[in-house]
């Protein structure tokens, strides 16, 4: 049998969580925002480097949410209305 867990037992997990799903919320408002997406946006906006602001947009583009780069243009938007929520549990 399994034990339940008490709150003293989730609040580690909860405290290592929260950061990665309110950068996930931080990307989907900017994106949602602007109506945009590109690396350096997310560098700017959420002060995030470059390798992980092109990780994330890579994930997007694979997800079906952004389009393919564009040079030096922004990506254009292609599903406007996406569970970030469900991104962020299945990302990480």
């Amino acid at each position: 049998m399994h034990k339940a867990l008490s709150n003293s037992d989730i609040a580690p997990c909860l405290t290592a969580i929260m950061p990665v799903y309110n950068e996930a919320s931080t990307i989907a408002e900017v994106i949602r925002s602007e109506q945009t997406a590109s690396v350096t946006l997310l560098q700017r906006r959420i002060r995030l480097g470059y390798t992980r602001a092109a990780r994330i947009m890579d994930e997007l583009e694979g997800l079906g949410i952004v389009g393919p780069s564009k040079g030096a243009e922004p990506r254009d938007i292609l599903i406007r209305d996406f569970p970030f929520d469900l991104w962020f549990m299945t990302s990480n």
